[in-house]
């Protein structure tokens, strides 16, 4: 199983501010979870809605959806 990504976690991931992740979920733009107050991310979930934004079909490979505390950078 996957582990869900924070607000910040995913921010780092797809370098990004926190906020503009915070307003695409108050837009519903991004798709994500709440549990309690807390919003987190699936990274399959969000890599797959990454992909809808591109242009061309690209296939999704298992190595692109490691989280990022997956990989060392």
């Amino acid at each position: 199983m996957t582990p869900l990504l924070s607000v910040t976690e995913l921010s780092t991931w797809l370098n990004l501010k926190p906020k503009t992740i915070y307003d695409w979920v108050e837009t519903e733009r991004i798709p994500y979870r709440k549990l309690g107050s807390r919003v987190l991310f699936c990274p399959l979930e969000v890599q797959l809605w990454l992909n809808t934004l591109q242009k061309g079909p690209r296939v999704v490979e298992k190595d692109d959806w490691e989280t990022p505390s997956a990989t060392k950078r």
